[in-house]
C-alpha cells in the first residue's frame, strides 16, 4: 500500500505531491498536532475514485503519474483510467527516465496496447536495449521519438530491430551512425516511417573490412533523396545534421555526396562536417559551391583537413559569401595560401566597402597555414555575426 503526503498551498489551494513511500505502521506515540494549513498523510488507495482522479490531475507531468502507477496495481488502474492520452512522454522529465521505470511501465504496469506514442528524446539514462524491449511489449506504438537516447547514436541494426517489433509504426525519429553506406542503413532509409535527424558516417577501424560498396556514397544519396511510394517527403527532408567527421578520406565521393545532399529545396540540413579528404578537387568544390547557391538552410559548414587549395577556396568563396543562412565556416588546416584568403576576403566585402564580419578570422587562417602576411590574417573560417 502507498501513502501520499499532501499539503494545502496557501496561495492556490492546490495539492502538491511531496513523496511516495511505503505506508508505515501507525506510531505508538501520538504525533504532534498538524499545522492548520497542512493535510494529514492520506492513503491513496483508500480514496474514492473521483478524489483520486482529482489528486492525479494535480501532478505536474505524465511522468509523475506514471511513477504513481508503479506503486501498486490498483493505482496503476486508476492512472490508466485518468490518462486522457495514449502517449508515454518521458522526455518531459528525462532525469527520471531510467531503464527500470520504462520497463516496469511497459512490461508490467501499463496494459499491453495502451501506448500509441513514446517520446524518449533526450533521455540519456536509457539504454537502446531497454527501448527495444519496451517496443516488443507495446507493439501498438505508432510514433516513437528516440533522438539523443543513451550513449551515442543508434546503429541501423538497432533501429531495424525496434521497427520489427512494432506492428503499426508510422513515425520513427532518431539519430543514426553507420559504417558508410551499409546495407542496413539503406534498408532503414527505405522504411517510410523513418525520420533521421542526425546521420554520422564512420569508416571502419584500421584492419577492419568495409562492407562491399559501403564506401560508395552514390547509393546513399539516392536513398536519401528517394520519396516513399505512398507519397510524402524524402528522408533528406528530416535531416538536420550530417557528420562525416574524419571519415571523408575513407569514403569514395565524399564531396560529391555532400554537394548532392545540399542541392534541392527539400534539404533542411543545418550543420554539416566533412574532413579527412586527401585532395579535394577544384571540380568537387565548384559543385559544392553550386549546391550552396540553391541552398537556404545550412548554418554551419566544417571543411577542415581536406587539402583545399587556393584555387579550391576561390571556387567556394562566392557561394559562401552570398549564402543567406550560413553563419559558420571552418577551413582550418587547409593550405589556402594568401590568394585563397584574399579571394575569401573579397567575396565577403559588402557593396559599401565594409567587410561582412567573421569572428576569430586570424586564428582560423593561422590554423589553415602558418601566417606570414597580414592578408592571411584578415579572412578565414569562423562565425558570422
Amino acid at each position: 500500500m502507498a501513502a501520499l503526503a499532501l499539503r494545502r498551498s496557501g496561495l492556490s489551494g492546490g495539492l502538491d505531491l511531496l513523496n511516495i513511500q511505503p505506508e508505515e505502521p501507525p506510531p505508538t506515540v501520538a504525533p504532534a498536532a498538524a499545522p492548520a494549513d497542512s493535510w494529514s498523510t492520506t492513503t491513496l488507495e483508500t480514496l474514492p475514485e473521483d478524489a483520486l482522479a482529482s489528486v492525479l490531475a494535480q501532478l505536474g507531468s505524465s511522468v509523475d503519474q506514471l511513477v504513481v502507477a508503479c506503486v501498486s496495481s490498483s493505482l496503476c488502474d486508476a492512472v490508466s483510467r485518468s490518462w486522457a492520452r495514449d502517449a508515454l512522454l518521458l522526455s518531459s522529465d528525462p532525469h527520471l527516465a531510467t531503464d527500470q521505470l520504462l520497463l516496469q511501465l511497459t512490461l508490467g504496469r501499463l496494459a499491453r496496447g495502451l501506448v500509441r506514442e513514446l517520446d524518449i528524446a533526450g533521455c540519456d539514462l536509457l539504454t537502446k536495449s531497454a527501448v527495444t524491449r519496451a517496443a516488443m511489449a507495446q507493439r501498438t506504438i505508432q510514433r516513437l521519438n528516440g533522438t539523443n537516447v543513451g550513449v551515442g547514436s543508434w546503429t541501423p541494426e538497432q533501429l531495424l530491430r525496434v521497427i520489427a517489433a512494432l506492428d503499426d509504426l508510422r513515425v520513427l525519429t532518431a539519430d543514426c551512425r553507420s559504417l558508410g553506406a551499409s546495407s542496413p542503413l539503406l534498408r532503414l532509409l527505405a522504411h517510410p516511417a523513418v525520420r533521421l535527424r542526425k546521420l554520422v558516417l564512420h569508416k571502419p577501424e584500421s584492419g577492419a573490412a568495409l562492407e562491399p560498396a559501403a564506401d560508395d556514397l552514390v547509393s546513399l544519396t539516392a536513398a536519401l533523396k528517394r520519396k516513399p511510394p505512398g507519397g510524402g517527403d524524402a528522408p533528406v527532408a528530416s535531416l538536420r545534421e550530417v557528420d562525416l567527421g574524419q571519415s571523408g578520406g575513407g569514403l569514395r565521393g565524399a564531396f560529391e555526396f555532400v554537394a548532392a545532399l545540399l542541392a534541392g529545396e527539400e534539404c533542411r540540413v543545418q550543420k554539416l562536417a566533412l574532413s579527412g579528404v586527401r585532395s579535394a578537387s577544384v571540380e568537387a568544390l565548384a559543385a559544392l559551391g553550386a549546391a550552396l547557391d540553391g541552398n537556404r538552410h545550412l548554418e554551419q559548414l566544417s571543411l577542415g583537413c581536406n587539402f583545399i587549395s587556393a584555387e579550391g577556396c576561390r571556387a567556394l568563396a562566392a557561394a559562401v559569401a552570398s549564402h543567406p543562412a550560413l553563419r559558420s565556416l571552418s577551413l582550418e588546416h587547409n593550405p589556402i595560401q594568401d590568394s585563397g584568403a584574399a579571394a575569401l576576403s573579397a567575396a565577403l566585402r559588402l557593396p559599401d566597402g565594409r567587410m561582412r564580419r567573421f569572428a576569430d578570422e586570424a586564428a582560423a587562417i593561422a590554423r589553415a597555414r602558418p601566417a606570414t602576411s597580414r592578408k592571411r590574417q584578415r579572412a578565414g573560417a569562423a562565425t558570422r555575426s
